[in-house]
């Protein structure tokens, strides 16, 4: 799993727009882009996504 594929659970096209333009988040869930720490945390911050828990998320499917 990548953080594009786990955002996708946790934010939709509406929330990304607020944060970033659509081309970008469309671009990052596709895996075309890396996503910055920074488009990251507003991204999570804004949908009150807890971090250590969307990390466990990633941890848990890449050791799986």
């Amino acid at each position: 799993m990548t953080i594009g594929e786990a955002l996708i659970s946790y934010t939709n096209d509406q929330t990304a727009a607020n944060i970033t333009s659509q081309a970008t988040y469309s671009k990052v869930i596709n895996n075309k882009q890396h996503l910055t720490s920074e488009l990251l945390a507003k991204l999570l911050f804004y949908r009150d996504i807890d971090i250590n828990s969307f990390y466990e998320r990633l941890k848990k499917h890449l050791h799986a």
